[in-house]
């Protein structure tokens, strides 16, 4: 499966070393855009982003380049209180990660990396793992760091879309094979991950994956995810086909019942499932392209499964015979006529839901 490498500067987080510098102008022997241009053009802080360079003898450093005159701790406050988090990408973070494996990948420095950590522990709890330059003593685009990147996520350099805004770092990483974004909107950036087969899901879809979730971990061992529907009708197939892409690849049981759930009860009441979920195609007022319902949604008349009919009878059936808890995953259907192919809504939504039972469910899960 696909895997998310984010870069950490102006991707994350924004940043301007200008605010920290104002507040020592008078303390400078050079002029404020002299440190920026030393910063940004002349390399000064890359063997301290490739931790070669202790902390204390970065300052050290820092005070005779720049002819300073200030003491440690005023230079840890001018360097490190420069950041802001952008708050639109970490909510994409949020929603990424329930359905992909999600890195940080970042040349950074020490005592950036220490006080973000201590300010914003919450948004670097949101990736699988964290690649740092000077943890791996190097920095991008060296082939090294990639490669780090490439075996803490289990996977091939093709299966990674990285993220960063600095085009001579996305054309580097695009040599070794890594699917690149260039970063510079929010929505560019999101249309181009869907370029890729890379689909955000909402804020109400990520709220149902996440009950789904927690009665899936409540219940995993007694789980089992039934798909219901007609191969040969269009979005109507496309609860087999999530079944059959997660087979022998999940923790839990799956069982694909075709067009006939009728024809499998016997077989799915004597498997000693606690909790069943029923995937079919649905039709709902609703923009959400999936939603879970109870059983007693099947009698909304504005609510309609295209095996709904076996839907009510395998629950009746189901529930007389054993105490189980059972609950129906509805994707909203476009299109069902005769054909083989998904309509573009029910695709997306087909390939969020089968990254999201493998992103926490796969034999081989990092979660």
């Amino acid at each position: 499966m696909k895997c998310l490498a984010f870069d950490l500067g102006k991707v994350i987080f924004d940043f301007d070393y200008n605010i920290g510098l104002a507040k020592i102008r008078d303390k400078l022997g050079v002029s404020q855009d002299k440190v920026i241009h030393t910063l940004f053009y002349e390399d000064f802080t890359l063997d301290f982003e490739r931790g070669l360079v202790s902390c204390e003898d970065f300052y050290e450093d820092f005070v005779r380049e720049f002819k300073a005159n200030l003491g440690y701790e005023e230079f840890i406050d001018i360097w490190c209180n420069i950041f802001s988090p952008k708050l639109e990408m970490v909510d994409l973070v949020r929603k990424a990660r329930l359905i992909y494996p999600t890195y940080l990948i970042s040349n950074i420095n020490r005592i950036h990396f220490e006080h973000l950590k201590n300010s914003f522990g919450e948004i670097f709890s949101l990736f699988d793992d964290l690649i740092l330059s000077f943890e791996v003593k190097a920095v991008k685009p060296q082939r090294q760091i990639y490669e780090v990147l490439r075996e803490k996520a289990q996977t091939s350099f093709d299966s990674i879309v990285y993220i960063d805004d600095r085009e001579e770092l996305v054309n580097e990483a695009k040599k070794l094979g890594i699917r690149c974004i260039k970063f510079v909107s929010l929505p560019q950036l999101v249309a181009e991950m869907e370029s890729y087969n890379v689909f955000i899901p909402s804020n109400e879809e990520s709220m149902i994956m996440e009950r789904l979730k927690e009665k899936i971990d409540s219940n995993q061992n007694n789980f089992i995810l039934v798909g219901i529907g007609n191969l040969l009708r269009e979005d109507d197939s496309v609860g087999p086909l999530i079944i059959s892409s997660l087979k022998d690849k999940v923790s839990f049981k799956v069982y694909d019942a075709g067009n006939s759930l009728e024809n499998h009860l016997d077989k799915l009441a004597h498997q000693n499932n606690r909790f069943i979920v029923f995937v079919d195609c649905s039709h709902y007022y609703d923009n959400c392209r999936f939603k879970l319902f109870s059983p007693q949604s099947l009698e909304d008349l504005n609510l309609y499964f295209t095996h709904n009919s076996s839907l009510k009878l395998a629950i009746q059936y189901l529930q007389e015979h054993n105490r189980i808890d059972i609950l129906i995953l509805g994707i909203r259907g476009n299109r069902f006529g005769t054909g083989e192919a998904l309509s573009r809504e029910v695709f997306i939504a087909k390939e969020i839901l089968e990254s999201f039972f493998l992103k926490h469910y796969s034999k081989r899960s990092i979660s």
